[in-house]
């Protein structure tokens, strides 16, 4: 199992409704990971479309559907085309349809051409009045092995997910993601920052787990996206907590552009989810939590 990846995150700006040229930038930066020698590029949520073309009510249902594209649609299809030339394993987020519904989704498409897609189990706000929520984690076989696939709301709200892909061996954690300002007033900024940088670090603590977080920037409609894509994981230290450090990228950047970093898997710390070196016992206890959930 390979250790030592080369992973890049992007500041993507998308623009509305616009999937013709989100697309051709989306395979840009395909390209761009591959002249970086990356073996993983994380895309962010929903950019294909841009984020807010959902949550408008300028915009009718019926447009809105037209924007949506199926598992094997022309996106779809063009991205695996790019992922198998250029040999960089590639997660981006789109509108999905299929029989069912609409859903907040992300294509995993690894370069031998196989694609994997994940459907975003919890819908922020508006998302829910088209989209319907997923009800399956994705769990990616990689080279580097176990990698663990969530979208934004589901990151910095539920970690019970991340718990769950941790447990499972999951070394590495993607987070396409469209996190913008609440406003454009004072300290907006400075609140998304702070947020954002706690629930990723906090993940990062509690699990062990490297995480690439690649997220959405400037305007999009009537949000302002806040970039601050990262590559970010298990820093090295004498103590046994994990400590936090940042490869690539940073919280305060907005800027359009990739962020690519060398990570080493093997640093990962699984502390609570192996047996604890006192009592032998794991102090991950999912069947404890599963009957205190039945009683709620």
């Amino acid at each position: 199992m390979k250790d030592i990846i080369r992973a890049a995150v992007v500041n993507f700006k998308a623009e509305f409704g616009d999937k013709r040229c989100n697309l051709d930038k989306m395979i840009y930066y395909v390209d761009a990971a591959a002249a970086k020698g990356a073996d993983i590029l994380v895309l962010p949520e929903l950019c294909l479309t841009g984020y807010d073309v959902f949550s408008s009510d300028d915009v009718e249902f019926g447009d809105k559907a037209a924007l949506c594209e199926t598992a094997d649609g022309k996106a779809v299809r063009e991205m695996s085309k790019a992922v198998k030339n250029r040999g960089v394993m590639t997660i981006f987020g789109f509108a999905e349809k299929d029989g069912y519904g609409f859903y907040n989704s992300a294509a995993a498409v690894y370069p031998e051409g196989d694609v994997k897609l994940y459907r975003k189990l919890h819908l922020f706000g508006r998302e829910g009045l088209f989209f319907k929520r997923g009800d399956m984690p994705l769990l990616l076989n990689t080279p580097w092995g176990k990698t663990g696939l969530g979208i934004c709301y589901d990151t910095y709200n539920f970690p019970e997910l991340l718990r769950y892909y941790a447990a499972k061996g999951a070394r590495l954690y993607l987070n396409p993601t469209a996190m913008a300002f609440e406003d454009t007033g004072e300290g907006a900024k400075e609140s998304f920052c702070n947020y954002y940088r706690k629930t990723l670090e906090y993940n990062v603590i509690n699990t062990g787990m490297f995480i690439l977080s690649s997220n959405l920037t400037g305007f999009d409609g009537k949000s302002y996206f806040g970039g601050g894509s990262v590559v970010m994981g298990v820093g090295s230290s004498r103590f046994k907590r994990p400590e936090v450090k940042y490869y690539a990228g940073a919280i305060e950047n907005a800027d359009e552009g990739i962020f690519c970093a060398d990570i080493d898997l093997s640093m990962h710390n699984p502390r609570l989810f192996v047996p604890n070196s006192v009592t032998g016992e794991v102090d991950f206890r999912p069947e404890f939590y599963v009957n205190l959930y039945k009683n709620l």
